[in-house]
């Protein structure tokens, strides 16, 4: 009488499912933890938002007529100045080129 074939792999295959399993289930543990954790920090930011009074922006004093200092490039500031012609082509090279020109 003969034996009938083993499958040498076939506990192989077993393990495997149960590591994949168990793998599957660290995960979601994993997620499960991390999920509380950002309710809870989420709670936590909420509740010191609550807790926070309300700032409100200082009125900054009147400094009268003193123009506040320009910022930036001096060149440009002073190009601005000049109230150069803005350009108003689309894609066309011809106008860009005689917008330059007429810079």
């Amino acid at each position: 009488e003969e034996e009938p074939e083993m499958d040498p792999g076939g506990n192989m295959w077993v393990q495997m499912l149960q590591q994949q399993q168990a793998m599957h289930r660290q995960y979601q543990e994993h997620q499960a933890q991390a999920e509380r954790h950002h309710r809870e920090m989420m709670q936590v930011l909420h509740q010191q938002r609550a807790e926070q009074p309300l700032v409100q922006p200082q009125p900054q004093p009147n400094q009268g007529a003193q123009p506040q200092v320009p910022r930036g490039n001096p060149v440009f500031r002073e190009f601005c100045r000049m109230s150069p012609p803005t350009f108003e082509g689309q894609y066309e090279p011809t106008e860009a080129s005689e917008w330059l020109f007429r810079m």
